[in-house]
């Protein structure tokens, strides 16, 4: 931007240098010609007789009006060569200065067109740096010898025929308590449900909110991105208490 800035600084410059050189030389030539009109108005009236017939007189008149003529047709050519000059310096001028603007031009759409990229990216940006999922990595063993679905979890737990690898019958029951905020005490795994499969794992210091539990387990209804509460309306989402602070 700078550059562009004294590119055309230094364009305006010389453009009016330009523009007092034609000037200086527009008034010398009207100088010369004055002079050499008044010198044939001289010889003319000596040639009519007036002031006094002097063959003097006007042999001086005719040598100053050659000598006048000779240096006009001089100066004439040399302001004809420097005119040639300044035109051509002139139109040099004038593609910096159009190719000045046309730069300026491209570098403000460059920097638009930046700014509007810049502000997409920085809306359509996420952040998910508090939940590395490592379920296909690091599997959980299960604890049961046949894996249940979650719809015939839930028809057995609602019946009562649920039951444990010992054969008696499971008496944890999901119950409800005043939502409150809690936080990871450690590293740990979150599952899909009780002693389900891990479906991601927390950092420590990691918060969410919890009204509801079963047994030794916590609920995960809400969690927080960038300071803001989200609610959980997705998927199952549970953790061990042993593992939790409450706030």
């Amino acid at each position: 931007m700078r550059i562009l800035l004294g590119l055309f600084v230094t364009a305006l410059l010389l453009l009016g240098n330009e523009v007092e050189r034609i000037e200086s030389i527009v008034n010398d030539v009207t100088k010369l010609r004055q002079n050499y009109e008044g010198c044939r108005a001289q010889l003319a009236a000596v040639e009519r007789g007036e002031g006094g017939n002097s063959d003097e007189k006007m042999l001086a008149l005719q040598r100053e009006i050659q000598s006048q003529r000779d240096l006009y047709e001089r100066e004439i050519e040399r302001m004809k060569n420097e005119l040639i000059v300044s035109e051509k310096k002139l139109v040099l001028v004038t593609r910096s200065l159009k190719d000045a603007k046309e730069k300026k031009g491209e570098y403000k759409q460059h920097l638009n067109a930046q700014q509007q990229v810049a502000g997409k990216q920085k809306s359509t940006q996420v952040k998910t740096v508090y939940v590395t999922a490592d379920a296909a990595s690091c599997p959980d063993p299960n604890p049961f010898p046949k894996l249940l679905m979650k719809k015939e979890y839930t028809a057995m737990k609602s019946n009562g025929t649920l039951k444990s690898s010992a054969g008696k019958e499971a008496v944890e029951k999901r119950t409800h308590f005043k939502a409150r905020a809690f936080r990871m005490k450690n590293r740990a795994r979150v599952y899909d449900a009780p002693k389900g499969k891990v479906i991601a794992t927390w950092e420590a210091k990691t918060s969410f909110t919890s009204g509801e539990k079963e047994g030794d387990w916590i609920r995960i209804t809400g969690y927080f991105i960038d300071k803001k509460w989200r609610p959980n309306r997705d998927r199952e989402m549970w953790v061990e208490k042993k593992n939790t602070i409450s706030r």
